[in-house]
C-alpha cells in the first residue's frame, strides 16, 4: 500500500515513489510493472519521462484499505491514523488534500 499512498500523496516519477516507498530500485519496478499490469496505476510517458497515477480502481483499492485500517484502529507506517492524518474517506481525492 505504501506505493499507491505516496502516489496519491504527488509523488509521481519512478525515483520519488522508490525514495518515498522505501523500496530498492528492482522491488520497485516488480511492483510497478504488477500494478500497471493490474489497472492500478497507469504509466504515463512525457518528454521521455515516466510518470505514474492512481486509476480508478487503485482509488477504489486503497480507500477500502484505508476503510478497513480505520475500522481496526490501525496505525500506518508513518505512526498516524488515517483519519488523523487529515483524510477523512468521504473526502478521499487521489492526489491527497486539494
Amino acid at each position: 500500500m505504501d506505493i499507491l499512498t505516496v502516489v496519491r500523496d504527488g509523488a509521481e516519477g519512478p525515483t520519488q515513489i522508490m525514495f518515498k516507498a522505501n523500496l530498492s530500485w528492482k522491488l520497485l519496478t516488480q511492483h510497478l510493472k504488477e500494478l500497471v499490469g493490474n489497472g492500478i496505476l497507469s504509466e504515463h510517458s512525457l518528454k521521455n519521462r515516466l510518470f505514474y497515477r492512481l486509476t480508478d480502481k487503485g482509488i477504489s483499492i486503497l480507500r477500502s484499505y484505508l476503510n478497513v485500517a480505520d475500522q481496526f484502529n490501525l496505525i500506518d507506517r508513518y505512526g498516524s491514523h488515517s483519519e488523523q492524518q487529515g483524510q477523512r474517506q468521504d473526502d478521499f481525492h487521489p492526489l491527497g488534500s486539494v
